[in-house]
C-alpha cells in the first residue's frame, strides 16, 4: 500500500513539473527579436459539398396533385396517371411575373415531307434538327431571330448521326456504325467552313463493341472540346478517362484518368471524379486541383452553366452556386431533359398542363400559363432564348387506319433579355 502511494505521489510531482515547464514564459533577447521568422496563420477552408438531401418537409413550400394523360395510339385509348409535385420555392404565373411579354411561335407543319425530323440542340438564337429524306441525313438549323431555315451539313451514308454539342463555331456529332450506338465515333463540324473531321473513336472490347453506351455530354470551350471515354473494365470497375481535343491543332490530350467523366461548363470546365480515400464522388476542375466539391457516395446528374451546377437526383431538381445548394422541385413521376443557363432552369415534367421553369434571379418557379392547353411541353434554354417544344399527333391514313404520326412540331420562344428587363428596378 505504501509503495503504491509513493508511486502516485511521484507521478503527481512529475505532472506538476511538466505543467510548470509548459507554462513558463520564454524571454527573447532584444538583439534576437528582429531575426525571428514571421509566423503566418493558415486559413482553414471549409470543405465544399453539394447536398442532395434537402427535400425535407420543413423546406417544402407547397404541393400540387397533377394528372398526365397517356394515349395508346394503336387502339386510341387514353389513360390517366396521377402524380404529385412538391415545390420547394414559391410559384408565380408567367403572365404575372413578366407582364406584357408574349411568346413567338413557330410551327413545323410539313414534317410528312421528311422520312424523319427530330430536334437536337438549342444554341444562341438557333434550333438544330436532324432530318432524313430519300436516304440523305442533314443537320438543319432554324433562326429564332429572322426565321431562316438552312442546311449546315449533309450525309449520304448508312450510319446513324446525333448532335452532341454546338457552339458559335463548331458542331460536334456522334456517328454510329448502325450498331445500336455501340460502335461510335465523334466528329467536329466547322460551321464556318462546312468541313467535318472525325477525331475520336470510342474504345471497344474484344467483341468490337463499346464497353458501354456513352451519351455523356460533350463540352465545347473555345477551340477545345472535352469528352470522356471508357477505356476498359478491370475487376468490375470502369476505367474512364477525360480528354481534350484541340480543334485547331488536332491534338488530343488526356486530362484525367481512371474515374474522370461527365464534363460540364460550371466554373470553366469541370467534371466528375472520385476520391478513393473518402470513397466519394467529387466535382473537379480542369484548371485547378484545389477546387473540389464533394458529392457523396451515390452519383447524380450534373448539368452546368457558367456559374452554377444544376443537379438531378432521381425525381428531384436542385442547384449549386459555388457556396450553397438550393432545392427546387420534386416529382413522384418524372423530371427529365434538364437544361439551364445562369438565369433559368427548365425541364420536362411529363405533364399536360402549363410547363414549368425556374427563374434563378427571382427565386421562383414559373408556371407558363399562356401554354396551358393540354399539350405536353419540353423546355430548353440557351443564353439568348427560353424555348418550349410541343408535339401534335394526327392520323396518317397512308400508313393504316389506326396509325398516327407526328405531323407538327411547335416551338414557343422568347428572348431571355426581355425576361431580365422585366425585373423590378431594371
Amino acid at each position: 500500500m505504501l509503495k503504491k502511494s509513493l508511486i502516485l505521489i511521484s507521478l503527481f510531482a512529475l505532472l506538476l513539473s511538466f505543467s510548470s515547464c509548459v507554462q513558463k514564459e520564454v524571454k527573447v533577447p532584444p538583439e534576437a527579436e528582429g531575426n525571428l521568422p514571421e509566423v503566418k496563420e493558415e486559413a482553414v477552408t471549409a470543405e465544399k459539398r453539394i447536398d442532395p438531401y434537402l427535400f425535407t418537409p420543413d423546406k417544402k413550400v407547397s404541393t400540387e396533385e397533377k394528372n398526365i394523360v397517356f394515349t395508346e395510339y394503336e387502339g386510341g385509348k387514353e389513360r390517366t396517371q396521377k402524380y404529385t409535385l412538391d415545390f420547394y420555392k414559391e410559384t408565380e404565373n408567367f403572365t404575372s411575373a413578366y407582364e406584357g411579354i408574349e411568346f413567338e411561335k413557330k410551327v413545323f407543319d410539313g414534317l410528312l415531307e421528311y422520312d424523319s425530323f427530330s430536334f437536337q440542340k438549342a444554341f444562341g438564337a438557333f434550333l438544330y434538327f436532324l432530318t432524313e429524306k430519300d436516304g440523305e441525313k442533314s443537320f438543319m438549323r432554324y433562326s429564332m431571330e429572322d426565321g431562316s431555315f438552312e442546311k449546315v451539313f449533309s450525309y449520304n451514308g448508312e450510319n446513324d448521326l446525333s448532335i452532341a454539342s454546338v457552339s458559335d463555331k463548331y458542331l460536334i456529332f456522334r456517328e454510329d456504325e448502325n450498331a445500336n450506338w455501340c460502335k461510335v465515333s465523334i466528329s467536329c463540324l466547322d460551321l464556318t467552313t462546312g468541313e467535318a473531321k472525325r477525331f475520336f473513336t470510342y474504345s471497344r472490347d474484344e467483341n468490337d463493341m463499346m464497353y458501354s453506351w456513352n451519351f455523356d455530354d460533350i463540352v465545347i470551350d473555345g477551340n477545345r472540346i472535352y469528352f470522356d471515354n471508357t477505356e476498359s473494365y478491370l475487376d468490375g470497375k470502369a476505367h474512364i478517362n477525360l480528354y481534350e481535343y484541340n480543334a485547331v491543332t488536332g491534338d488530343i490530350t488526356v486530362i484525367d484518368e481512371e474515374r474522370a467523366t461527365k464534363p460540364l461548363t460550371y466554373n470553366g470546365i469541370s467534371y466528375i471524379g472520385y476520391d478513393e480515400g473518402k470513397k466519394e464522388y467529387i466535382l473537379k476542375n480542369t484548371v485547378t486541383d484545389k477546387e473540389k466539391v464533394y458529392l457523396g457516395n451515390i452519383p447524380f446528374t450534373l448539368i452546368g452553366a457558367k456559374d452554377l451546377a444544376v443537379c438531378k437526383k432521381d425525381k428531384a431538381l436542385f442547384y449549386y452556386d459555388g457556396n450553397n445548394t438550393y432545392p427546387i422541385i420534386e416529382s413522384s413521376t418524372h423530371i427529365d431533359t434538364v437544361s439551364c443557363s445562369d438565369g433559368y432552369i427548365v425541364w420536362d415534367g411529363w405533364n399536360n398542363d402549363a410547363p414549368l421553369f425556374y427563374d434563378i434571379r427571382r427565386e421562383k418557379i414559373i408556371s407558363v400559363d399562356p401554354l396551358n392547353d393540354g399539350k405536353r411541353y419540353v423546355g430548353y434554354v440557351s443564353d439568348d432564348y427560353l424555348i418550349f417544344e410541343a408535339h401534335e399527333y394526327v392520323p396518317n391514313t397512308a400508313l393504316g387506319e389506326d396509325s398516327v404520326t407526328t405531323d407538327a412540331l411547335i416551338y414557343y420562344f422568347v428572348k431571355t433579355d426581355m425576361l431580365n428587363k422585366n425585373l423590378k428596378g431594371e
